[in-house]
């Protein structure tokens, strides 16, 4: 069994963390943009020199699913000041609307260009059985999706 998923199994989660999703593709060389987990904003302002800007900062918890509604991503970060304050607004707000979650860092990005964006997502429902979502969405003007 792959060492990523062996992890999260032992930890008691059947979802990858992000940056564990990312690390995965990567081994079966399917491009993922630059991206590297951190612990605090000394580290993203360190790591930030091989990534480069724009970023992107998430957060990475166990207990959020969609980072977006809790305040949990900041797009188009472009300078070292703009990383310090997306990672003090990124806790405040997990603070503020989600303070049961664990925090497992933050997940510093390479932010691409405009263009398709694709998610897919697996599960095992225990009426339908196997059910494999899919959505793609081009230049963030919302989704058409699918479920197979």
């Amino acid at each position: 069994m792959n060492p990523i998923i062996a992890k999260a199994l032992e930890e008691g989660r059947y979802k990858l963390l992000e940056h564990e999703s990312f690390e995965l593709l990567r081994q079966y060389n399917i491009p993922v943009p630059d991206f590297a987990l951190v612990q605090d904003v000394d580290e993203a302002l360190k790591v930030v020199k091989d990534i480069g800007y724009p970023a992107v900062l998430k957060v990475v918890s166990p207990d959020i699913i969609h980072k977006s509604d809790v305040g949990g991503v900041i797009l188009n970060i472009n300078s070292d000041d703009e990383l310090k304050n997306a990672c003090e607004k990124i806790r405040n707000n997990i603070k503020e609307k989600a303070p049961y979650a664990r925090i497992s860092g933050f997940l510093l990005q390479r932010m691409v260009p405009e263009g398709l964006e694709t998610i897919i997502g697996a599960t095992k429902d225990p009426i339908f059985g196997h059910v494999i979502a899919s959505a793609r969405w081009s230049n963030g003007r919302g989704t058409a999706g699918r479920e197979l």
